[in-house]
């Protein structure tokens, strides 16, 4: 599937709630976006699943069990993980590792 094709089937039940122009700014977007502990974190997937095309983000901090409560992409598994490889590589569903150039990765 090509990458227009797929953003307008990915993100199609958006319009109503955004017109159609209103999607495609989303989509021709990019949003920055520092620290993805407890907040970042989980502007980064919302604004993903609402489509925003491209993203800068930045986070000195890895995971730990103090934040499995509290942060998106908390889980065992990723303690002692830098939280931007986490949330960059992520699932196949937030797709957020092909919106970030690793060249814009700080």
């Amino acid at each position: 599937m090509d990458p227009r094709t797929y953003y307008q089937a990915a993100f199609s039940r958006n319009i109503g709630l955004f017109t159609e122009a209103e999607q495609d700014l989303l989509r021709r977007s990019r949003v920055a976006v520092a620290g993805l502990g407890g907040v970042g974190g989980l502007h980064v997937i919302t604004l993903a699943r609402m489509g925003v095309g491209a993203f800068h983000l930045t986070d000195m901090d890895v995971f730990e069990a103090a934040n499995l409560n509290r942060q998106y992409g908390a889980k065992v598994q990723h303690f002692g993980r830098p939280k931007l490889d986490v949330m960059v590589s992520g699932s196949p569903e937030q797709r957020l590792d092909d919106r970030i150039p690793q060249e814009l990765v700080l």
